[in-house]
């Protein structure tokens, strides 16, 4: 009985042996990792009273609406009221479609409004979302000085929005 403790002891320690060598990476083992996709938009604080307005400057487009565009004149984010009965449609080109991700929240003032994207078919670059009107969007509107959107953890705006541009789709929409 006495060898069995012994042999559980000496196997025990059998595994104590040096340390480890210290293995130094070679060249074929620094493989630099490939990204999976382009980087995310960074999240930016929520919206807060005194928050500085990203550039962008409001136009009317040709078929209504309205129209946010970059300093270039590229288009930045665009809303409108399209189809009968009418929906609020939002694309923001710059937005890269999501997979899982159907939830669109356009931001009127400090007021969300929900938008479903399809993440299935969407524009040749960027993000559309529509949802029906809201029964109060011409008040949203009317308090709202400023729009932007978030779409997962991308966040476009706030922008500045004119009172005669707020009323003026509040009108096309039928609000």
């Amino acid at each position: 009985m006495r060898s069995l403790p012994i042999a559980v002891i000496a196997v025990a320690l059998g595994g104590c042996g040096s340390e480890p060598s210290e293995q130094r990476p070679t060249e074929e083992s620094q493989v630099t990792p490939e990204p999976s996709g382009p980087p995310l938009v960074q999240q930016t604080q929520p919206d807060r009273e005194g928050a500085p307005m990203q550039p962008g400057v409001e136009v009317a487009s040709a078929g209504g609406g309205l129209r946010f565009d970059n300093p270039d004149g590229s288009l930045r984010m665009a809303l409108v009221c399209a189809g009968n009965p009418s929906k609020l449609v939002a694309t923001v080109p710059s937005f890269t479609p999501i997979g899982s991700e159907d939830r669109f929240a356009l931001a009127l003032g400090h007021e969300p409004v929900t938008l479903v994207a399809d993440p299935t078919r969407q524009p040749a670059m960027g993000v559309s979302a529509e949802g029906p009107v809201p029964e109060d969007f011409a008040a949203l509107l009317a308090a709202a000085d400023r729009v932007g959107a978030l779409y997962g953890t991308q966040k476009i705006g706030p922008h500045p929005l004119a009172r005669e541009a707020a009323a003026r789709l509040a009108k096309e929409c039928g609000a």
